[in-house]
């Protein structure tokens, strides 16, 4: 099994890549989607989030409110490690639980997507063979935010602000891709980079 990687910054264009790739995966593991998963009532993460950023962040239904909750650790760095702290290490114990048992259970020339916006911070660099990092203009990401996303230039900039700057990603990079909503060339990169998982070959993905 081939484990591409995909991640960057908020609004770079990830999940448009992914689609790209789709026909090509046996499987692709989402990282947000985890995260949702563990922060459900009853996942593993809710009651220590809960606990931790108190009961202001519920929904009626006891579901957490997760505009309510970015809107308290996206302008509070100590909140914002705190959370990260709780998530990260679950997040990444049950996306590495999911790929063993992809591997288990798929050929071994079969290409899996990994999409995590957090891969490094999660300490998951390692976990895939070919690592992708998508990358944007910074006024082409707050475009996106403000207007397909909502919230002000300022949430946006306090968003991008908190992540891990491209530069920092790129060191861990076997691919950069600039997406600037230029579709053939996002379709042409997902091309060269099945085309590169293709030749590092099955020998790689034991």
């Amino acid at each position: 099994m081939f484990v591409i990687s995909i991640t960057g910054g908020i609004a770079s264009g990830k999940s448009a890549l992914t689609e790209y790739l789709r026909p090509e995966a046996a499987a692709i593991v989402d990282a947000d989607a985890i995260a949702h998963e563990v922060m459900a009532p009853g996942g593993p993460a809710y009651q220590p989030v809960v606990e931790r950023f108190g009961p202001g962040i519920l929904t009626g239904g006891r579901v957490i409110n997760r505009h309510a909750l970015a809107d308290i650790v996206f302008n509070d760095p100590g909140a914002l490690r705190d959370l990260n702290g709780i998530t990260h290490p679950i997040i990444a114990a049950t996306i590495n639980e999911r790929l063993t048992e992809l591997r288990r259970t798929l050929p071994l020339a079969a290409i899996v997507i990994l999409r995590a916006p957090l891969l490094l911070e999660a300490g998951l660099a390692d976990a895939g063979d070919l690592n992708v990092v998508v990358t944007a203009p910074e006024d082409v990401r707050l475009n996106r935010i403000v207007n397909f996303r909502g919230g002000t230039p300022e949430e946006a900039r306090r968003r991008m602000a908190a992540q891990m700057r491209d530069e920092e990603r790129a060191k861990y990079a076997d691919m950069i891709i600039e997406n600037t909503a230029d579709r053939s060339a996002l379709a042409d990169a997902a091309e060269k980079i099945v085309a590169s998982a293709r030749r590092s070959g099955p020998e790689r993905a034991i």
